[in-house]
């Protein structure tokens, strides 16, 4: 018997996809632990060598998460007017033969469940939608703490150059 899919299913297919991506979780530096990566701990007395080590390591990643959200978000994009496209032939089929048996029509619900039960590659299809958009959300949430980073990083560099004064008149 074939094991009825759930939601977990597609979250710990996601979570299984952003290991694969090798990129690490954001690190605050509070953690307890012996990880090796930059943290924001020490970033207020890192020196500019080791500012300049947060902004590469943050960085890449973030470019690197850029491509992976694009890329499922074709993927996405693919499979969701994919089975747009199928479901509503299917549909319009199936309201035919309603209406040429000269029956009622089924409500929306009820047609989208006639459908499923008849075409099994389109539950797996929509079910595969359903994964590609948990992996899409949790690449998405990723690159936004990655981009914060540097962004944050970017503050502090900054401010350390002088380039922040209180008044924004005096800049120029």
């Amino acid at each position: 018997m074939k094991k009825r899919w759930n939601a977990v299913d597609a979250l710990s297919k996601a979570k299984s996809y952003m290991d694969t991506l090798e990129i690490p979780e954001f690190i605050t530096g509070f953690e307890s632990g012996d990880y090796k990566a930059p943290t924001f701990k020490d970033l207020i007395t890192a020196t500019p060598d080791e500012i300049g080590k947060y902004l590469i390591y943050f960085g890449a990643y973030r470019a690197l998460l850029e491509q992976h959200v694009a890329d499922l978000e074709s993927r996405k994009g693919a499979m969701t007017a994919h089975f747009d496209e199928i479901y509503n032939v299917m549909s319009f089929e199936l309201l035919r033969e309603y209406d040429m048996k000269g029956e009622k029509r089924p409500t929306k619900e009820a047609t989208r469940g006639e459908i499923f039960l008849k075409n099994d590659d389109l539950g797996d299809l929509r079910r595969n939608i359903i994964e590609i958009e948990a992996m899409y959300q949790q690449a998405l949430g990723r690159l936004k703490l990655y981009s914060s980073a540097v962004a944050t990083i970017s503050r502090v560099v900054t401010v350390r150059t002088g380039g922040f004064d209180g008044d924004r008149r005096e800049r120029n």
